[in-house]
């Protein structure tokens, strides 16, 4: 599924710019993910991973997330408030999320094209006796200390 969403993400973006004529991810249905069959750990596999994590500084995060069954990500988020020691409960309504990544330029290909590598032309012999040089054997070898 994630192989297909790359590939799909990527002919997008290539179309949008022009380079190619069409998605053709898109003309084929992403896969679906199959059911898998989730085992629960083991009193001993459990003890084993909390007796690891005696000696880590998110201990009390693993603890917690053993004992409940609570994702990493609420683990992550959860903080004291949201702990009622009276009633005995725990809220889980938060979670930490990666913020998705914005750059902060209008055309970000634009603003980083002095780092993309221009191929060269098959044959190249403009630059052959250079190292980069695609069309040379010297990326193949390994270098002479």
């Amino acid at each position: 599924m994630q192989i297909h969403r790359i590939v799909s993400r990527g002919l997008k973006i290539a179309w949008k710019r022009g380079k190619i004529a069409s998605n053709v991810a898109s003309l084929v249905d992403a896969p679906i993910g199959g059911l898998t069959d989730i085992e629960p750990l083991t009193r001993d596999e459990a003890r084993r991973i909390l007796s690891a994590a005696v000696s880590r500084r998110n201990c009390a995060r693993w603890s917690v997330a053993l004992a409940v069954g609570i994702r990493q990500s609420e683990a992550i988020g959860l903080r004291w408030q949201y702990v009622d020691l009276d009633t005995g409960t725990i809220e889980f309504g938060w979670q930490l999320k990666r913020a998705r990544y914005r750059h902060g330029c209008a055309d970000p290909a634009a603003c980083t094209v002095g780092r993309h590598r221009i191929p060269c032309r098959p044959g190249c012999a403009t630059h052959r006796h250079r190292d980069d040089c695609p069309t040379t054997v010297h990326q193949a070898r390994a270098p002479v200390p």
